[in-house]
């Protein structure tokens, strides 16, 4: 029944229907939960979705699924019609990051103090290394 299967944490067996219209607008479907369903979670440009709303989607949006997917949409068709370029500017991680873990968390403050230590013990290319190991 689905096209599309993402497995991860946040991420239940039924979690959104995505469509095209006519005019190429991409509409993303949260569906309301089913009972005894595990949380799940949907973030659109760093903003959370609401279980059972509909928002169309644009050219070069970011989407987060659960905990672990993260996409950005390509839709150069759509894009053309709008005037914007076919390719958008491709997000970097660390973009995505920013987007679902702020910086003024307390997490992300926490975090940044671990990563701050592992620069100042190591070596300038061991530990832009480590951090790329742990970025995958």
């Amino acid at each position: 029944e689905c096209d599309i299967i993402f497995h991860g944490t946040g991420v239940p067996l039924r979690l959104c229907t995505l469509g095209v219209g006519a005019e190429d607008e991409v509409l993303l479907q949260l569906l309301p939960p089913t009972s005894r369903q595990r949380p799940c979670r949907c973030v659109v440009n760093g903003a959370s979705v609401r279980r059972g709303s509909t928002i169309q989607l644009e050219h070069g949006d970011r989407i987060v699924f659960g905990w672990a997917h993260a996409l950005q949409l390509h839709a150069p068709s759509r894009a053309l019609r709008l005037g914007l370029p076919a390719a958008p500017v491709l997000s970097s991680q660390e973009d995505a990051l920013r987007e679902v873990v702020p910086e003024e968390s307390e997490t992300y403050a926490e975090l940044n103090l671990y990563v701050d230590d592992i620069r100042e013990k190591l070596r300038e290319e061991v530990a832009e290394e480590f951090l790329d190991v742990l970025r995958q």
